[in-house]
Order: structure tokens, then C-alpha cells, then sequence
């Protein structure tokens, strides 16, 4: 399958950023390596940094970004005026800003001195559904700031339902500061996380422990990042596929023949190894019957994230499957209606895998 053409703006980022590739081949890892060493210098320079709290705070303190958390509709209210009694007019509007798919909104201060260490205020959204995507949210606000350097916005908006290249590109960045290497693998360590045999129920410990401010499967993708043993982090929900969506979207779908939802995997993360090996599930694959997966979401198990031995060939889309290959499979609930399941190599030593017949 030939590659999506590359995008300007993402061209014109490492342009900003100095990077150049040879033949103008795609600068995404580039950049994101560079807004990492761009952030290491600032460590250098104002460290020590023990904690993600103190890398939050060197790189908003670089930026010149303050940032304003929502927790209740009356912090969204306070917001609006104290900036608007100092004649910020930018936030005029701020409550109509957010709705159920914007995450955070940043506005450039008009009226502070040259010298002041607040040039840009970070609105991140934080109440309910949204409180679990804080953390992500303002280092994907940091994200933009560091990549982009010369863009002297003035206000811009994020939404969680992002699909522009750029957008995706700041999810990278962001996903690997808001879990730091530097830091992470240390903590990891600290835990005693065995990263050659990822285990569901060890990964979810580790989240509870070292990072509650962040979502459950932000923190299992930023780990398995790490292993050196091809994982795919699949979220399971009801869904149609999104071919269904698209016609529903536009009004081609009627009730009396509406095709029905069906367990799908509506997001498939791949940890580095499993993408150097070619260990993929793909996205919108109906979840086999068979598998530990469907059981799990029925609640037909009551000894969740235990590892089930299964076949990577129960995978099939459009009459296709996917290799013959023994896989070991762990799934919990996540909420209503979702299951997180996490897909590994079969025959890892560190667990004990119940053999399906």
C-alpha cells in the first residue's frame, strides 16, 4: 500500500524546527526527536528533575504558559472574568469555547509586560469524562509551543476527535513527554516491571501507583513503548465500522436496514517492536467470538486479565485473516461498554498462560 503524501505543514515544522531529510523524505521522527533533545536541554539547565511534575513545570516555564484547569463549570465562569478584568478579550467567549469534543483552548495574553514569565494561558477541560485526558491535554498544549516556535498564535483550540497530520503529530510529542523516557524507565524499574513480559494486572499496579493523574491506557502505551517484546493495546467497543459510520453520518442509513453494531477494535496501539516485526491487528477488526476478548465484555468471565493462548488467525477482515501465529491475550473491563485487551507473542515465560481448547 502506497504511503499518504506527506504534509506540508508538518515539512514546514521541521523546517522551523532545522530538520532536513535526505531525498524529502517524512521528518515525523525527526521532529519528535528533536522536541525531545529540545526539552533535555531545559532539563540541563534548570534540573535537577526528579518528577513529571517538575518536567511540567521547567517546559510551561520555558514556553511562558500558565495553565487554567476546569473542574467544575464555575471554575469556567472565574476563568472568563478574572482575564476579562484585566482586558484580555480573548476570553470573551470562553464559554461557548468548550463542548463535549474540545479538550483545551489557548489564548495568547495581549496585555503583559515583556518581562513577565506568562505569555500564553493554557484552558484545559477537566471536568468528568475529561478528567482522566488532563495530563495528555496540557503536553499536547506544550507540544505545539515547542514544535512550532515561530507560529505566534493567538488563540487555538484542541479537540479529543483530532484527525489533521499535525494534530497527530502533537499526540506523538506529547505522548512521549508526558511519559519521559529519562524518567520513566527508572520508575519502571522502581516497580519492578518486567518489560521482557508485559502483564496486564503488573501495568495496571504500576498506573495506579505512579501515574492516577493519567489515564489507564495512555500510561499501558506509554510502558509498552518500552518492551522489548511486540504488543498491540487493542480498545474494544460495540461499534459500526467506519465505512457505517461515514453513510450514517451522511444520512445513507435507514432504520429498517441499519447494519448492527458488532465488538470491534476501534483503536489498535502497536509498541515499536510489534511494528519492526510486523505484529499487527488492525483497526475496526471485528473481535473473534472465540476469543477471551468477547467473554470479557459479555461479563462472561469472572477472572478478568488472566492470559488466555489464542490465534492470531480468529482475526479476519473481508474474508482475509491475519497469519497463523499463537498469541497470548489479557482483557479487563474499562468502563461501560469497553474492554482493553492487551496482545503479545505466545509462550511468554513470565506468565502463566491457561491454554484455550
Amino acid at each position: 500500500m502506497p504511503r499518504a503524501p506527506i504534509s506540508p505543514a508538518i515539512r514546514e515544522i521541521g523546517r522551523q524546527l532545522g530538520v532536513v531529510i535526505p531525498g524529502g523524505g517524512d521528518p515525523t521522527t525527526k521532529v519528535v526527536e528533536t522536541c525531545l533533545a529540545k526539552v533535555r536541554t531545559w532539563c540541563d539547565q534548570l534540573g535537577p528533575v526528579s518528577s513529571f511534575a517538575d518536567l511540567l513545570t521547567i517546559a510551561a516555564a520555558k514556553l511562558k504558559v500558565h495553565f487554567e484547569v476546569l473542574k467544575t463549570n464555575d471554575d469556567l465562569v472565574a476563568v472568563r472574568e478574572r482575564y476579562l478584568s484585566s482586558r484580555e478579550t480573548g476570553f470573551l467567549n470562553l464559554d461557548r469555547e468548550f463542548d463535549e469534543y474540545t479538550d483545551a483552548v489557548v489564548i495568547r495574553l495581549q496585555h503583559q509586560p515583556s518581562w513577565s514569565d506568562k505569555q500564553y494561558v493554557a484552558v484545559i477541560d477537566s471536568r468528568g469524562a475529561k478528567t482522566s485526558r488532563e495530563w495528555f491535554s496540557k503536553w499536547h498544549e506544550l507540544a505545539h509551543l515547542i514544535a512550532e516556535p515561530q507560529t505566534k498564535f493567538a488563540f487555538r483550540r484542541t479537540q479529543f476527535t483530532r484527525r489533521d497530520p499535525v494534530e497527530r503529530l502533537m499526540d506523538q510529542i506529547a505522548g512521549e513527554l508526558a511519559f519521559f523516557s529519562d524518567l520513566l524507565l527508572p520508575l519502571l524499574k522502581r516497580h519492578r516491571i518486567d518489560l521482557n513480559a508485559a502483564s496486564l494486572p503488573a501495568l495496571l499496579k504500576f498506573r495506579e501507583a505512579a501515574f492516577p493523574f493519567a489515564s489507564a491506557q495512555a500510561t499501558l502505551t506509554a510502558a509498552l513503548r518500552q518492551s522489548p517484546t511486540p504488543a498491540v493495546l487493542i480498545e474494544a467497543k460495540s461499534e459500526l465500522k467506519g465505512s457505517e459510520q461515514r453513510d450514517q453520518a451522511q444520512g445513507l442509513l435507514f432504520a429498517e436496514v441499519a447494519p448492527t453494531p458488532v465488538l470491534r477494535a476501534v483503536t489498535t496501539t502497536h509498541n515499536p517492536e510489534a511494528i519492526r516485526r510486523k505484529f499487527y491487528i488492525h483497526r475496526w477488526m471485528r473481535v473473534p467470538d472465540a476469543s477471551i476478548i468477547r467473554r470479557v465484555f459479555d461479563g462472561d468471565l469472572t477472572d478478568e486479565k488472566t492470559a488466555i493462548e489464542e490465534n492470531l488467525s480468529w482475526w479476519e477482515s473481508q474474508g482475509k485473516r491475519l497469519p497463523d501465529r499463537r498469541v497470548t491475550v489479557q482483557a479487563m473491563r474499562a468502563g461501560s461498554g469497553r474492554v482493553l485487551a492487551l496482545i503479545t507473542p505466545a509462550a511468554t515465560p513470565a506468565l502463566e498462560v491457561q491454554r484455550r481448547t
